[in-house]
């Protein structure tokens, strides 16, 4: 087998332990770790398959279940990738903000 072949198979590999680490977090209701776990996840799938493969769309729902079980628990809305009025950081980056 190429070198580059297992490089790029454990590249597709390592978002799929990222996404069952956070679906199990999420089960224990440890929502913010769930979401970093999420968003690592997405991070990867999107510079490694682009924005619009279906894989990278499952991340990007697992992301949203995240936040509906954070805005049911705090009774907030919580936002996703868009920066909040006040400047806040980008949730890929590890931070995430309260919506208004």
């Amino acid at each position: 087998e190429h070198p580059d072949t297992a490089t790029y198979q454990s590249t597709l590999t390592l978002p799929s332990r990222h996404s069952n680490i956070g679906s199990v977090l999420l089960g224990l209701h440890r929502c913010e770790v769930a979401l970093k776990s999420h968003m690592t996840a997405l991070a990867i799938r999107e510079k490694v398959l682009g924005p619009e493969h279906p894989d990278t769309a499952t991340c990007h729902s697992n992301v949203g279940q995240v936040l509906h079980k954070m805005q049911k628990r705090h009774g907030r809305k919580f936002g996703r990738f868009a920066e909040s009025a006040e400047g806040a950081g980008n949730p890929r980056e590890g931070s995430w903000t309260r919506a208004p």
